[in-house]
């Protein structure tokens, strides 16, 4: 069993000399040169929101450029906040409105009612990815009356079914469909999204699309939040976890924690002057 990634915390656009693997570094790099794609950062150090410079073979001197986030990698998770206080910087940026970068390394991060978008955004990317694979069918109980035996006979229904003079029978049997507690709240979640005027437009029109994809799939009910992935559906997690949070309404801080997060960093010069 791997062990648990180690946390540093970091301060945005200051040097901190961390305890590295070579590896380690490289897997900061990486993410360093992901998270900044589409971002305007030209220097000689190339296009990267984290700057690595081995001091020494354990030492590793790290700088992140004014942007504040999470980044995980497998063996560490870096923690970046704002020169700033926390409070106030994030209301700043909820206030000036922004696009975080993201990346596929998977990390935790404290619930908060800041950053609403992030979970957004998390849920809709996961949400298409299960999209692509297909939506999970589940074996659905139900009660019907058929001119033919399907599954298992109600016998007094039935009775009185045919001392009405009807040639039916009513059956209790499981049907094979997509309409599940799980796809239920999926699809709930999705909705919720596509309806939310504070978030970024486009977010909006890609969980609007994803919705019109769960065709078949039918109304939440409360029930449906505590729906669980087994083996078979296990793919659907990550987008599961981040449903429930998007239903509750749920952010992040920018703090250490157990919530499944992705990891991101926002530029902060933009969304805080725009505060």
């Amino acid at each position: 069993m791997s062990p648990e990634p180690r946390n540093e915390d970091v301060v945005e656009a200051t040097d901190h000399d961390l305890e590295l693997t070579p590896d380690e570094q490289r897997e900061l790099e990486r993410a360093g040169r992901a998270l900044a794609v589409g971002g305007a950062v030209d220097d000689e150090d190339g296009a990267s929101l984290i700057r690595c410079r081995r001091l020494d073979a354990d030492r590793v001197r790290v700088r992140v450029r004014d942007a504040v986030g999470m980044v995980a990698t497998p063996t560490l998770q870096l923690n970046v906040g704002g020169k700033i206080p926390t409070r106030h910087l994030l209301h700043l940026m909820e206030e000036g409105g922004f696009i975080p970068r993201g990346h596929a390394g998977v990390g935790g991060l404290e619930v908060g009612v800041n950053l609403v978008v992030l979970v957004a955004q998390w849920f809709v990317e996961e949400l298409e990815q299960v999209l692509t694979q297909g939506l999970a069918s589940d074996y659905v109980p139900r009660r019907d009356t058929l001119k033919n035996v399907r599954g298992r006979i109600a016998p007094l229904p039935t009775a009185r079914s045919i001392y009405r003079g009807q040639l039916a029978v009513e059956v209790e049997f499981d049907d094979l469909n997509v309409d599940t507690p799980l796809n239920r709240l999926l699809l709930h979640a999705a909705c919720r999204v596509a309806a939310e005027g504070s978030l970024p437009s486009e977010l909006c029109q890609r969980a609007r699309r994803a919705a019109r994809r769960m065709e078949g799939v039918g109304r939440y009910v409360a029930a449906d939040a505590a729906a669980t992935v087994d083996r078979r559906t296990a793919y659907c997690g990550p987008a599961v976890q981040l449903a429930r949070q998007v239903v509750a309404a749920c952010g992040r801080t920018l703090d250490a924690g157990g919530a499944w997060s992705r990891s991101f960093l926002i530029r902060t010069a933009t969304p805080v002057e725009a505060g």
